[in-house]
């Protein structure tokens, strides 16, 4: 009509359509505000959290708005960012997806750089960062599951606190620089005057790896002893001395150990720098005690950081990652950290050392072209004297790998590992062949394995990263007998996954009989999931999902049943 009223019908409709609309609007409202402050968001809302201002003030220690624009152009590096601390709290049952196994009972711990930075004063290597464990008790059978994580109250860590500015306290800013109260292996402590470095020696980070010896729990590190840890509180006890029959330990306690399935023995090995570089190998009982220690010398001043037991040897790979004798004064004048004078010189070799498990003394030293690797799989003799060892390999260039690790928020395309077998003839001390034993299998890092079997290793489990990824973010089984690998499985676009942990069922015939626990990082959200996988089939059967991030962890251990028997 020509009148400026709209008929009766008409309003009537107008206000159906306005109260469907508010009734929307209230809903929606509705679904979004039900969970608690800090819990995931749900689908409707995701947005990314680093969008989020409010958001990112609220963090323990915000980032500077340069360290801010790295994170949004590679997600993945918000799992770099400072730890909150988080009180042993139970999970809510709304936020345990799927059904957790209720077979499955015990403590999973994990270990890795809690921080890489405090304010803007940053490590200079992620191997620096200040350790952090994060600790889960499951009950599956009750369908409890509780978490906590801490810092490990290692030396440096707490007289850090005591630098101002610190976070937290009044007046610091995210681009404040404190400087570190003391060194690391990669920095240097105070503002990096040579003054105040003179004779000034790394300390122990404690952020590497997890062990339970004996009913104790220990955080390990290779720069010094293990760290003893109060699960039930998640308070640091202090360093625990390495002594026994054999005297008192030559050197520190590497992050890897290999426990002997058969006798719980516990071998492990560490550096001992001087003017001859030397590798002391040892031999623990079930209680920590130790049994023996033999030192050997070195054909260069390098790292090892790994090795495994077969059943009659220790074995480790010396990389030609060097400290060249006339740099190691601009160390000792505080002109340098120590780890930042190593060099790849590849025209010195590499070479396996394989030690008698009883003596520890060196039986061969196998020079082999140059090659690099962090991380051994395992060892094998089959009896007809013929020994196997499996490691990941380094595909490119080292010095590459540890310009990633120096600054991980600068970091992209960080060099991975390929699997390879090394097959040694044990009468002639040679090497018979090498090969890639899993070419089907992604570049990745980090291998788990069933340490408590006691038969040949069939299988392993890596984390990868597949082709459409920034970062590590699958985890895939790999056959070691057939060399076939599983699919990668992944989490979701932005999520990011964690070294995988195993967990033995009871009574299992088969090796691959139990679960895999992994910690996930999505990014968008800057939280971590706990994924649980079905380890023969590599099904997702439970995701945990936490309400804060948990750092990216190096290693961890499944302590089982008894350890801490809470379940509050």
């Amino acid at each position: 009509t020509d009148s400026d009223v709209a008929p009766p019908r008409v309003i009537m409709l107008r206000l159906t359509l306005l109260h469907a609309i508010n009734m929307a609007t209230t809903v929606a409202s509705m679904t979004l505000d039900t969970r608690p402050p800090g819990s995931p968001p749900s689908p409707a809302s995701r947005r990314s959290f680093w969008d989020n201002p409010a958001a990112i003030e609220g963090l323990a220690d915000p980032p500077t708005a340069a360290r801010l624009d790295q994170i949004r152009k590679q997600p993945w590096r918000g799992g770099l960012e400072p730890l909150r601390e988080l009180e042993w709290s139970r999970i809510p049952p709304a936020d345990i997806e799927g059904k957790v196994p209720e077979d499955l009972k015990g403590l999973l711990l994990r270990n890795g750089p809690g921080r890489l930075r405090v304010l803007d004063s940053q490590y200079g290597h992620w191997f620096d960062g200040d350790g952090a464990v994060m600790a889960m008790q499951v009950d599956g059978g009750r369908g409890v599951v509780q978490v906590a994580s801490k810092y490990v109250q290692t030396q440096r860590f707490l007289k850090q606190k005591t630098r101002s500015p610190y976070p937290g306290q009044e007046g610091a800013t995210p681009d404040a620089r404190p400087g570190f109260a003391l060194a690391g292996a990669w920095t240097r402590r105070g503002n990096q005057r040579w003054w105040q470095n003179v004779l000034r020696l790394p300390t122990n980070p404690a952020n590497t790896n997890m062990m339970e010896a004996d009913g104790k729990v220990y955080a390990l590190c290779e720069g010094g002893p293990p760290v003893e840890i109060d699960v039930d509180t998640m308070e640091t006890i202090g360093d625990f001395e390495l002594v026994g029959p054999a005297g008192k330990s030559k050197s520190a306690f590497s992050a890897h150990y290999s426990r002997c399935p058969e006798t719980g023995d516990i071998y492990n090995h560490g550096m001992v720098f001087g003017p001859t570089p030397m590798i002391n190998l040892m031999c623990f009982d079930s209680s920590m005690s130790l049994l023996r220690q033999e030192t050997t010398e070195l054909p260069y001043s390098t790292f090892v950081h790994d090795s495994v037991i077969s059943q009659n040897h220790v074995i480790y790979f010396v990389c030609p990652w060097v400290v060249e004798k006339n740099t190691q004064l601009r160390f000792l004048a505080g002109l340098e950290a120590f780890g930042n004078l190593n060099q790849w010189r590849p025209e010195l070799r590499s070479y396996i050392n394989i030690h008698d498990r009883e003596t520890l003394k060196l039986k061969y030293s196998i020079e082999i072209p140059a090659m690099s690797t962090y991380h051994l799989i395992d060892a094998w003799e089959d009896g007809t004297g013929f020994l196997e060892v499996r490691c990941l390999e380094l595909q490119g260039k080292r010095d590459r790998l540890e310009a990633c690790f120096s600054d991980m928020y600068s970091a992209s395309k960080i060099p991975l590992c390929s699997m390879q077998e090394y097959v040694i003839n044990m009468e002639s001390g040679s090497l018979l062949e090498k090969s890639a034993a899993a070419p089907d299998a992604l570049l990745g890092e980090l291998p788990e394995m069933n340490a408590a079997w006691k038969d040949k290793h069939e299988y392993t489990w890596l984390l990868v990263q597949t082709d459409d990824a920034d970062y590590l973010n699958g985890i895939q089984k790999v056959n070691l007998l057939t060399g076939e690998a599983s699919e990668a499985v992944t989490f979701g676009p932005h999520t990011y996954a964690g070294t995988p942990v195993f967990a033995p069922k009871k009574n299992a015939e088969f090796e691959d009989e139990g679960y895999i626990l992994s910690p996930v990082y999505v990014a968008d959200e800057h939280r971590s999931n706990v994924v649980i996988l079905d380890a023969r089939s590599m099904k997702t059967l439970t995701t945990i999902k936490l309400r804060q991030h948990v750092p990216y962890h190096f290693h961890g251990a499944w302590a089982g049943e008894g350890l801490r028997e809470s379940t509050r």
